[in-house]
């Protein structure tokens, strides 16, 4: 569904503005809002969730995995906030896509725990895999808008 969602922006984008210039810097803004969309909700997602479950701390789900998962999310998801507000073109930025690739695999791993059925996984519930499924699809989103606007 999100995919449908930013191809149809892009063909909007891109009939809307006839010279390069134009569709340039809205292939920018675009890419920006879209890594600022990811970031946000990578951050608000995952401190709820770390605050959720560690105070009071009645769940089993809390452990030096899931906490430092959550933690590493909040920093890499900081990161990406910091990239899209910055007015700095980031697309050959090397670092950007550590975090992006870092995020990726990390996602990747969560869905592979719940898939396998690992006991006390990241995404221990079926609304956390399909907001999990989410972040995937903004992350891959801002990196491919984010390749996009390198070439």
């Amino acid at each position: 569904m999100l995919i449908f969602v930013v191809l149809f922006a892009i063909v909007v984008v891109e009939n809307e503005y006839s010279e390069e210039k134009h569709i340039m810097n809205n292939w920018s803004d675009i890419n920006n809002l879209s890594t600022l969309a990811a970031g946000s909700l990578i951050v608000v997602e995952s401190g709820l969730l770390l605050y959720g479950m560690n105070f009071p701390k009645t769940s089993e789900w809390t452990g030096l995995k899931n906490n430092g998962i959550a933690i590493s999310d909040i920093i890499l998801g900081g990161s990406l906030i910091y990239y899209s507000l910055s007015n700095r073109n980031y697309s050959n930025d090397v670092w950007y896509y550590v975090i992006i690739s870092s995020l990726l695999v990390s996602h990747g791993y969560r869905e592979y725990e719940y898939i396998k059925g690992t006991p006390n996984s990241f995404t221990a519930n079926t609304p956390l895999f399909i907001l999990n499924n989410v972040r995937i699809g903004l992350i891959g989103a801002s990196l491919g808008l984010n390749i996009k606007v390198a070439l």
